[in-house]
């Protein structure tokens, strides 16, 4: 049996791999926002997209409890210049900000919960699903023309089924665990892929 180290390991160079890709999507944008760019994946894409001229302004959208790891970033990468920071108590109150965020060309999802086996299943599919939909809603507002998600190799959208109220509450209040959630992760990221492709139709 895989251990834990090795198992989170292996997922976090899976989304690694994925994310490298994003910037080739964006043959013409010029103006990009970024979601979660405090994070262990995130923090990669934000430093990637800071250093490449293509950009012309990065866009960064995270709470107060966020910005000073994204502080560092930006100031290592001395990208300060192209940097515009909008601060959100809440990123699910995202929808409400579209006159501090009027347009971009690419929108870069690189959120997601940190820590899944610590929570009970409607928590992460809160964050995962609910909150990346609301996300994905917001970027399509803006019209950006590519929307780039942090997910996982081999995902299956179109066959994700969704979780019924029943199944949820089968799963309790407690945390959910390892085994629990590695068996989940696929069917999980699946629903929050189809979510994203569902709310932004017209985005690439």
């Amino acid at each position: 049996m895989c251990n834990k180290r090795s198992t989170t390991q292996a997922m976090l160079a899976s989304k690694i791999t994925l994310l490298l890709f994003f910037i080739a999507s964006y043959a013409s944008a010029q103006t990009a926002v970024v979601f979660g760019g405090s994070g262990a994946v995130g923090s990669e894409v934000l430093k990637s997209v800071l250093s490449d001229a293509f950009f012309e302004e990065v866009i960064v959208v995270g709470r107060h409890s966020s910005f000073k790891k994204i502080d560092e970033i930006v100031s290592s990468a001395e990208g300060e210049s192209k940097v515009k920071r909008v601060n959100l108590a809440r990123v699910e109150d995202i929808s409400t900000y579209t006159k501090k965020i009027e347009r971009a060309d690419a929108c870069l999802i690189a959120l997601g919960a940190s820590a899944p086996h610590h929570m009970h299943l409607q928590q992460w599919l809160s964050v995962e699903i609910d909150l990346i939909r609301t996300i994905a809603e917001f970027c399509n507002t803006i019209q950006v023309r590519s929307i780039s998600l942090l997910s996982a190799v081999d995902v299956e959208n179109e066959s994700a089924v969704p979780f019924t109220k029943e199944e949820i509450e089968s799963y309790g209040e407690g945390a959910l665990g390892w085994i629990k959630m590695i068996i989940l992760y696929m069917r999980v990221k699946g629903l929050e892929e189809k979510a994203v492709i569902e709310s932004a139709s017209d985005v690439q």
